[in-house]
This record gives structure tokens, sequence and C-alpha cells, in this order.
């Protein structure tokens, strides 16, 4: 219904006319086959929806035209996709794009904007994906790690990635929480999970990615280090004495190792005010007439 609805909307006729002339075919067809009851009574469906006879022999044509396309869609909202999310699809994957997303529904995470895990799962589940396929249990263990990144961490234990995917997924086998173990030992062999050891010995996991910049980062800074060949930043402006009168020790500290060095590292636990110190050297930096450039691995970190 959705599709040959598509379809006269392509024929350039609004939402409201599109729908008359899909129930005016689907009221003339005896088997529901909308589209060859366009072809063959396009009177009787212009006359019941009120519409030109030209009209419904442009939506005749248009679907002629594009009947691949059209049932592409048609199968990808049997399968419980909506409209936008089949167009999508299809615009994607092309006309055998129904047959490829039933073999992997998860594919499409990452592939299509808007397709992350819980809205790829939900029609994969009504496909008859098992709670246990190992195609569920990686892009669900991927999701995961995501979320972990979402609330501004890179790294997790592997048993804390392991307990979240559990919450998440849910098996509903006995041999579930084996399956997830697994499915965490691929995604590693795959190159997709980074595994390092804490400074307390445990074994700690973390997105490929977001752990291969941050080795980078951490390398860089090292080699930084000692480089103090920069010219050093003036905290004698009005902003700059302003803001000073705010800081605490250590936060004034910060902001005075970052005047006169290349590289510096601010730390502190939840609280300590590191955010507030960045936006008093921003402050500063700019009074100096110099530019600001920001970037963090997470979109909570950027925030």
């Amino acid at each position: 219904y959705h599709a040959f609805q598509r379809c006269a909307r392509s024929a350039g006729l609004g939402p409201a006319r599109a729908k008359k002339v899909v129930d005016a075919a689907l009221s003339v067809s005896s088997d529901g086959n909308a589209a060859a009851a366009l072809m063959l009574y396009p009177e009787m469906i212009a006359e019941r929806a009120k519409v030109s006879l030209e009209i419904v022999q442009n939506a005749a044509k248009v679907w002629g035209e594009r009947k691949g396309y059209f049932d592409a869609l048609a199968r990808l909202a049997e399968q419980g996709w909506g409209a936008v999310q089949s167009a999508r699809i299809v615009s994607k994957l092309g006309e055998n794009a129904a047959a490829l997303v039933r073999q992997d529904p998860y594919m499409l995470i990452g592939k299509i904007a808007r397709f992350g895990f819980r809205t790829v799962d939900v029609i994969a589940r009504k496909l008859g994906v098992s709670s246990t396929d190992p195609a569920r249990l990686q892009s669900g263990v991927a999701y995961c790690l995501d979320k972990i990144a979402e609330d501004g961490n890179t790294w997790t234990t592997r048993e804390g990635l392991q307990q979240q995917a559990s919450d998440e997924l849910r098996p509903d086998t006995l041999d579930g929480e084996d399956k997830i173990r697994d499915a965490i030992d691929a995604l590693i062999e795959q190159g997709m999970i980074y595994v390092d050891a804490s400074p307390a010995g445990k074994e700690i996991v973390a997105d490929a990615r977001l752990a291969r910049t941050e080795i980078d980062v951490f390398q860089r800074l090292v080699a930084g280090v000692g480089d103090n060949t920069v010219e050093q930043l003036s905290l004698d402006g009005p902003r700059a004495r302003e803001i000073a009168a705010t800081l605490n020790a250590g936060q004034a500290a910060a902001l005075r190792g970052f005047s006169t060095s290349r590289t510096a590292v601010i730390s502190g636990g939840a609280g300590s005010g590191k955010t507030y110190t960045m936006r008093a050297i921003c402050e500063v930096v700019e009074e100096n007439d110099l530019t600001v450039a920001l970037c963090a691995p997470t979109g909570k970190a950027a925030m």
C-alpha cells in the first residue's frame, strides 16, 4: 500500500490525492493488486478517486517505469519497515534490498543514517532472527561500546562490557552468556575491539577506533614533552586577571602551565573544575588574539 502510494506521489500527486488513487485502485481490484488495477481500469479509478484520467494514466506510467523500485519498497514494507525507512534502504542497496536485509538486517547499522542497533533489532527479531544469532550479538556488543563512548568513556572492563551487553541483548538460551563472550572474542579477532590491561591488571576493552586515536594522542603528547619553544601567553590582560581571581590553586597552576608550555595535560576527578579551567584557558588565548581549536573523541566530552 505505502509503496503504491509513493508511486502515486511520484506521479505528481499530493498525499491526499495519492491516497484517493490508491484506495480507488484497491477498491476495483479483486485480488488486492492495485498495480494491475491501475493498468486495467484507469477510467474507473479516476472516477472513484475524483481525479482526471490523465493523472491516473501518469501514475500507471510511473509504476511501469519504476516497478522494480516500488516492488522493493513493497517487500521491505512487508518486513515491517516504514515508508521512509524503506526508501532509504532501497536508495542505498538497490532493488535487491529486501533479500539483502532479510539475510542480515544488522548490515544496515552504520551504512544508513538513523539505522541504529535498536531500530534494526526490532525488525530483525520480527523476521525470525534468534536472540543469540552471532550477527545480532556482535552488533549489540558494538552498540554497547558506542553507548559507553557516548557517556564520555573510551575504556571499560571486559566484565563490564559483558554485563552491559547481557542487559541490552537479553539472550533467551542457557548458553546466552557464553555466546555473548564469543561475540566479544569475535570482535577482538576482527580488530573491532582493542584489548589492553589496566594499571590494576584488569583486562580492559575499547572501540578500536577510539583506542587507536587515544594512543596516538598520548604518543604525540609524550613526543612533545620538554619542547617549550612557544611564545608565552600574557596573563596580564584585564580578562586574564579577572579570570585568575575565580580560580582555585590547582586551576591557576593549570592556566600558568598552559601559558608557558607547548604541551599541557589537565587531569582531575569529577567536579574538580576541568571544564571551567578549559573555558578560562580559551578566554585567555582569545584575549591574546589567538584562535582556539577544540576536539574530543566522544559526543558527551565535546559538549
